[in-house]
């Protein structure tokens, strides 16, 4: 899978899931499975896979975002 790194920031729901799986490298999983921490390969950045809005039935939808020097901490 091409890397996304530099053209997107935030993926949603399914496109996010095939990403994840197709392209970047599981490094952690936090809360118990609600948040995982990935790297990409290719350029290093770190994503984040959440469930922001949890309070919707079922979790609500998955997010997977680019994280920020000072936020993977």
């Amino acid at each position: 899978m091409k890397c996304k790194c530099r053209d997107v920031n935030e993926l949603w729901d399914e496109e996010a899931k095939q990403y994840a799986d197709g392209h970047l490298e599981e490094v952690e999983v936090r809360a118990e499975g609600w948040e995982v921490l990935y790297r990409c390969p290719v350029t290093g950045r770190k994503w984040l896979e959440d469930y922001p809005r949890s309070e919707e039935h079922g979790g609500g939808p998955l997010r997977l975002r680019q994280l920020t020097e000072c936020e993977d901490g």
